[in-house]
């Protein structure tokens, strides 16, 4: 599954104007994927990574390409996400998960995710 992700990411992710970025050709397919939080009536938990891929790798290129993609696209992105859904969702509680990235964070120490989980739920709603 991992070497079947770094194909795919080599394949999503290169450099373009001296930095990491989606390849132009597949840059549509991931600003086309739009929602409209206004809709959500419910209470929401929104949890965010604070990186977006593991920078594990025993390979030094791929992993400064990791890190130049988090920090120059993912930290911004994330940002923005974060103050969107604090903007448009009505009652909303917004969390950073440490130490994790987008395909560990339920997967690495999930009783502290669970216990955030619970933590949101036992909680009453705003009025």
């Amino acid at each position: 599954m991992r070497d079947n992700f770094k194909s795919n990411l080599r394949d999503a992710v290169g450099i373009y104007r001296g930095r990491v970025d989606a390849v132009p050709e597949r840059e549509a397919e991931w600003t086309r994927l739009t929602r409209d939080y206004t809709k959500v009536q419910a209470p929401t938990l929104a949890l965010y990574a604070t990186t977006f891929f593991p920078l594990d790798s025993t390979d030094p290129a791929l992993v400064e390409k990791l890190r130049d993609f988090n920090q120059n696209i993912m930290v911004p992105f994330r940002q923005a996400s974060m103050e969107r859904v604090r903007r448009e969702l009505r009652n909303v509680t917004v969390k950073q998960i440490g130490d994790r990235n987008h395909m560990t964070i339920g997967l690495q120490q999930p009783d502290a995710v669970a216990a955030t989980i619970r933590e949101f739920l036992l909680t009453p709603p705003a009025r």
